[in-house]
């Protein structure tokens, strides 16, 4: 009819009108930046997210489906975890070079509803300095000092000093970090001629040191003050007394100038120089911290490559850490290595695989100290010590830092002033130099150097 067709033509020609606005509309306007773009698909991944949220308790009431968690992100550090991150899964924390995990927050446990128990934690360490000599006269001192590199609060506090070791302080010892609670003292050149080792709670009010262990001390046998008490009985259990008295033999040892290293939660003593009233030779043997509540003792874990005294160590991801550089004893007699070895279980650091023969330094050094730089990569800078055994020599202020991926050590800028027995450290994403000895003369430095890694610079700071 005609009103049907007059109907029609006004149906019609509503559509074509809205067609010729929407075109007009669309020619007329400038096409969206790349912002606006970026900025519209934002705003619909989070409409998506907000509407799957909305549908989740449907979908797991309904259909049974279990909500997992999602790997979580710590600042300064990274979360290790099981591959399947349903409740009741475990992450462990590893923190980025120059950070330490926070007590309490070193773990979380994926639990129902997708959530994490807790938040995992790596914080900024303080740096403490103790016991060495600190003139020129060779004078000793027992005093902890602690410092700290970035603006802090609540870390204005006091250690005492450490007890005396045979009536004498404590110099080319060793102060170990045991997370997360205990600091130990072990080692030393002392003139007792055995290594032991204090401890000091740092949850403890009362702030005191006690002794702690004997790192010579390889395994403890309660039975042996039974089985070895007389004659007779030693006679009946000859192999158990003389495995025994071996050890006590071995712990009437002193140990100086080795090093310690955490890795993954065990604690490790290092080669070093072992002494008694024959002499003072390098060693190779490495130990690992064990025992119980009842009883500390140090048992044998394998050798380094090489004997090595006065070197340095870089903890390498808490899988390994790389042994480097100091004095060993060659066929000849002693010898400054320039070798690197790499002291783990395996040969992987994660995704990195280090070659099985790790290039040698530039030069070779005794006395040196090195730090792991900040960063994904596996960078170490070493600087300082002396390439000679002869005495007379002044110490290096060189610099150098080996690329793990490249296998390469590269000759960087000089500290300011040439340093022996000093401690590299990395704290925070910063690099420092902390004391030492000039050698030739004998000058035992009270200043600390910070290296900048961006402007390849040292500058000594105003703080000691």
């Amino acid at each position: 009819t005609e009103t049907e067709g007059a109907n029609m033509r006004h149906f019609g020609f509503l559509p074509a009108f809205l067609l010729f606005h929407v075109f007009h509309l669309q020619t007329s306007q400038a096409a969206p930046s790349e912002s606006e773009r970026i900025s519209f698909l934002e705003s619909e991944v989070e409409d998506l997210k907000s509407a799957l949220s909305a549908l989740e308790p449907e979908l797991v009431a309904r259909y049974g489906l279990i909500r997992q968690c999602e790997k979580p992100t710590v600042l300064n550090g990274v979360a290790s975890c099981s591959k399947k991150l349903k409740p009741g899964a475990q992450c462990s924390l590893m923190c980025n070079p120059g950070y330490i995990k926070t007590p309490g927050k070193t773990s979380t446990r994926c639990q129902e509803g997708g959530v994490w128990s807790q938040e995992m934690s790596c914080e900024i360490p303080l740096l403490l300095v103790s016991g060495g000599t600190v003139d020129s006269s060779n004078d000793g001192d027992s005093g902890v000092e602690v410092i700290s590199f970035h603006p802090s609060t609540g870390c204005d506090i006091s250690l005492p000093d450490m007890p005396l070791a045979g009536e004498s302080h404590r110099t080319l010892h060793n102060l170990i970090y045991v997370p997360p609670w205990t600091v130990l003292a072990c080692n030393g050149l002392t003139n007792q001629k055995e290594a032991t080792c204090d401890g000091l709670d740092l949850r403890n009010k009362n702030n005191t040191w006690g002794h702690h262990s004997y790192p010579n001390e390889a395994h403890h046998d309660f039975m042996s003050d039974i089985y070895c008490n007389d004659e007779y009985s030693r006679r009946q259990h000859r192999e158990r007394c003389d495995k025994e008295t071996r050890m006590k033999r071995e712990r009437k040892k002193g140990v100086y100038a080795a090093q310690s290293v955490n890795v993954g939660g065990t604690t490790f003593l290092a080669g070093g120089m072992v002494y008694d009233k024959r002499g003072h030779d390098p060693t190779g043997i490495v130990k690992k911290l064990s025992g119980s509540i009842l009883h500390t003792y140090w048992p044998k874990d394998g050798n380094l490559a090489k004997k090595r005294a006065f070197f340095c160590t870089v903890k390498v991801k808490e899988r390994g850490y790389l042994a480097i550089g100091g004095l060993s004893n060659g066929g000849g007699g002693n010898v400054v290595e320039d070798s690197v070895e790499y002291k783990s279980d395996n040969n992987y650091i994660g995704d990195l695989k280090l070659a099985r023969d790790i290039a040698s330094m530039n030069t070779p050094r005794s006395g040196h100290g090195c730090a792991m730089l900040p960063g994904a990569d596996v960078s170490v800078l070493v600087s300082g010590g002396t390439k000679g055994i002869a005495h007379g020599e002044a110490a290096l202020n060189g610099v150098e830092i080996l690329n793990g991926t490249s296998n390469e050590w590269t000759d960087m800028a000089d500290m300011k002033i040439g340093r022996f027995g000093h401690a590299v450290v990395n704290v925070g994403d910063k690099i420092f130099a902390v004391g030492g000895d000039t050698k030739v003369p004998s000058h035992i430095l009270d200043t600390i150097e910070e290296y900048d890694i961006a402007s390849n610079f040292w500058k000594i700071i105003q703080k000691k």
